[in-house]
């Protein structure tokens, strides 16, 4: 039996039934709870077996969406197992493209959002009723739209909503694609171009404006351009940015002013926007 004050989201328990000794006393991860009153054992838990647990009759018969619902007093607390930690800010980037049966939006909604509210995500409001619904949970964002789940999360996280995902009735899963990113703010993800690349980035770009003859010179935005694109780091925020104002080429800009300012790259007199180095007049 474990009281409100000893369980949270996350904790690790026993199904032990006292009244039932023939049940499975499975081991779980607590998803979700919900109070059923006021007193410190009115509530119940939704819980996700261990995987060498869900296949059992027992259980996968008896199932919500792939968890057990149990009560206060059909478990027992287990010593927190240590959890292999995600590298920090690497994250999947995600699109689960979806077939729906019936073509019944409504329906797929009216599972959909229970299913992610037993395994601990929080839904936003609909702003419209044509925007679909966002589900969160820690730092997993889940774009709920009937045709296509996107959104992001840690790499060990990516397991769990497939299989989450595996016990929906009202659409099947057509394809899925990912890719790795990161979750860096854009001041972190300027601090990691200073920490990679500060050393080498004034040589890249004197070798870049560098010309085989005193009277070339060489398109200036073309050239920080391929620079920035070079050594972007793709994060959650900045897929589908680049060019002007975005974080890589104002560093790449950053550091081509520095090396005007010294003197080590010239601008074309009769064109601002070409420059070569000076080793080249």
């Amino acid at each position: 039996m474990i009281s409100k004050k000893d369980i949270s989201v996350g904790s690790r328990i026993i199904y032990n039934d006292s009244e039932n000794p023939s049940s499975v006393n499975f081991k779980g991860t607590v998803q979700s709870i919900n109070s059923t009153g006021e007193g410190e054992f009115d509530y119940t838990a939704a819980v996700l077996p261990d995987e060498e647990f869900r296949q059992l009759p027992g259980i996968k018969d008896n199932c919500y969406f792939g968890l057990t619902i149990c009560f206060s007093f059909d478990m027992d607390l287990l010593p927190m197992q240590r959890v292999i930690q995600d590298t920090s800010h690497i994250m999947k980037k995600f699109q689960i493209n979806l077939q729906q049966h019936n073509n019944d939006t409504k329906a797929f909604h009216n599972e959909l959002v229970p299913m992610l509210l037993a395994y601990g995500y929080e839904i936003s409001a609909n702003r419209t009723e044509w925007e679909a619904p966002e589900a969160r949970k820690d730092k997993t964002r889940i774009y709920c739209h009937p045709l296509q789940l996107a959104g992001e999360c840690p790499p060990t996280e990516f397991k769990q909503i497939e299989q989450m995902l595996c016990h929906g009735k009202t659409y099947e899963i057509h394809n899925i694609i990912s890719e790795q990113m990161f979750d860096y703010t854009e001041a972190e993800e300027l601090e990691q171009y200073h920490l990679q690349y500060d050393d080498i980035i004034p040589i890249m770009l004197l070798d870049a404006f560098s010309t085989a003859k005193p009277n070339d010179y060489k398109d200036t935005s073309q050239v920080i351009e391929t620079i920035s694109k070079k050594i972007k780091i793709i994060t959650i925020y900045n897929y589908l940015w680049s060019g002007d104002g975005s974080v890589s080429t104002e560093y790449v800009k950053a550091a081509y002013n520095t090396l005007l300012k010294d003197r080590k790259i010239s601008i074309n007199p009769n064109d601002v926007h070409q420059s070569r180095t000076e080793e080249s007049i």
